[in-house]
């Protein structure tokens, strides 16, 4: 298990900042990874794009990747539809608590 916490804007000159911790723990073998959100104050689609890649690469892997983030990134995930295949809760708590809730 492993978060990843961002803040401030997840845009076309950060995204890579995000990209990379996340690549980072996948390969250090974290199978179960959450993607905190709750300090961003902005995401784009390249960030968008950074969170479906790095799902894939989990899903790939038999893995699992939660978001926690604020209602305003909340709303920007589900007016793309991200939210209907990444899991996205309200604080790293909520997401904890799903994996727990979930199995393995």
């Amino acid at each position: 298990m492993a978060v990843v916490r961002a803040e401030g804007e997840v845009d076309l000159h950060t995204a890579h900042l995000l990209r990379d911790a996340l690549t980072a723990v996948i390969a250090h073998g974290s199978d179960r990874v959450i993607a905190d959100l709750t300090d961003v104050s902005f995401l784009d689609s390249t960030g968008l794009g950074v969170l479906v890649g790095r799902l894939r690469e989990l899903r790939i892997r038999n893995g699992h990747l939660r978001v926690a983030a604020s209602d305003r990134i909340l709303r920007m995930i589900k007016v793309t539809g991200v939210d209907l295949v990444l899991p996205v809760h309200e604080d790293v708590a909520g997401a904890l608590s799903a994996f727990d809730a979930s199995p393995a």
